[in-house]
């Protein structure tokens, strides 16, 4: 694939994803690179709901904290029907 064609892919997904309805989330002990990758993401995609889970950490959802995840999950389907 040229180079060319991948711009165009990468900017085709930008624009989608600035319109569209994005959760993000992530643990408060998640790596390093999470906390320095959120707020980048968060002022690309403004409007973005955002989800830090207190206590947990890449392998939240793994560890004991599925309920706690699948929740926020499911209530933001909800909130975008």
């Amino acid at each position: 694939m040229g180079i060319y064609k991948i711009v165009a892919v990468m900017l085709s997904i930008f624009v989608m994803l600035a319109t569209a309805d994005v959760l993000l989330m992530w643990g408060s002990d998640s790596a390093e690179a999470a906390g320095k990758a959120i707020p980048a993401l968060m002022r690309t995609l403004p409007q973005a709901e955002t989800v830090e889970f207190a206590g947990m950490d890449h392998f939240g959802p793994e560890e004991g904290g599925a309920d706690e995840v699948a929740q926020c999950v499911s209530a933001f389907f909800q909130s975008v029907q």
